[in-house]
This record gives C-alpha cells, structure tokens and sequence, in this order.
C-alpha cells in the first residue's frame, strides 16, 4: 500500500468485547495504559442514532485516568477518539463522554476532496479530521490490514482516527 503515515510502528490491539458494559470499556482502557503503547486509538463509541447520551461511567472515566497519568511508566498514554458516524441521523459528538472528553484527540473525516464526510458528526470537541472516503466505493484512501493486506479503508471515523493516531 504504501510506507504510510505510521510506517515501522507497532500496534498493540486492546479488544472490547461486545458486552458493551462498563466492565468491558474500563478494562479495555486499562490494558491500553498497562502497556508500551504511547497512543491508544479507539474504534468504539456511543450509539450514533442522535437521540442517546451517554457519560463515562466511574470505572471507565477512573480507567481513562489512570492510563494518562500512570501508562507507558508513568509517561502516560494519549487517547485518540472517533467522533462518531451518526451524521445523518443528526448525532453529535458532545453526547458522546468519551468523545468529548477533554482528555482525548478527537477526529471526524473529511472526504478525498476536502469535504465534510456525510457520516462524520459535528461537535464543538472536535479537535482535528482525517481524509477518508465518503461512502463506500468513493474515491479515498488505501490503508492495510493486520494481515498486512491492501484494502480501500472504511467510510467511518475511527479510520481517520487511526489515521491521526499514527501520525501522533
């Protein structure tokens, strides 16, 4: 595909089982601080269905704490964060906690062209956006897979933001 913008990183992968339960995101946040990793890139949020808010619970906000303050041997851990894909059911970035927190980079997509991509919601958290596609099977950008296969990336945020999370 490409050198890339994140050319001879590493990854670590930190899952978030699909429970969706606080227990879940709290652990998922503490792994990403436990380990070497500088920059944690996360590829989940709130629904995008424009109607739910949602705040970090205690554990998970406690999670997030610990792993800025006290990740990588107490160098800290920086979070990058989608905004989210709810555009066109009129979502917005500040009902998501974890977005709009002011302890995450948060990044919304523009398209090839410079365009607001028609998924990415608008918020006044947004910090930086990213080129993607803006839908599928538009002209975009090449990005690879774990098994380190060329592939078109996907119309959604958390593209872009995995796109800004190399760069960091």
């Amino acid at each position: 595909c490409g050198a890339g913008v994140a050319f001879g990183s590493q990854l670590v992968a930190v899952r978030v089982h699909n429970d969706d339960s606080d227990y879940s995101k709290a652990a998922s946040l503490s792994r990403a601080g436990g380990n070497d990793a500088g920059v944690y890139v996360s590829s989940w949020g709130s629904r995008d269905d424009g109607s739910s808010t949602e705040r970090p619970s205690q554990i998970v906000f406690d999670a997030m704490m610990d792993a800025i303050y006290r990740g990588r041997g107490g160098k800290g851990t920086v979070f990058v964060w989608p905004v989210g894909n709810g555009r066109l059911s009129f979502d917005n970035c500040n009902y998501d906690g974890l977005a709009n927190s002011p302890y995450t980079i948060t990044v919304g997509s523009v398209t090839y062209e410079g365009d607001i991509a028609p998924y990415s919601e608008p918020c006044a958290a947004l910090h930086v956006v990213a080129p993607n596609v803006g839908f599928p099977g538009s002209k975009g950008i090449m990005t690879s897979t774990v098994q380190n296969r060329c592939m078109e990336a996907q119309p959604d945020t958390a593209t872009s933001a995995a796109m800004v999370g190399g760069v960091a």
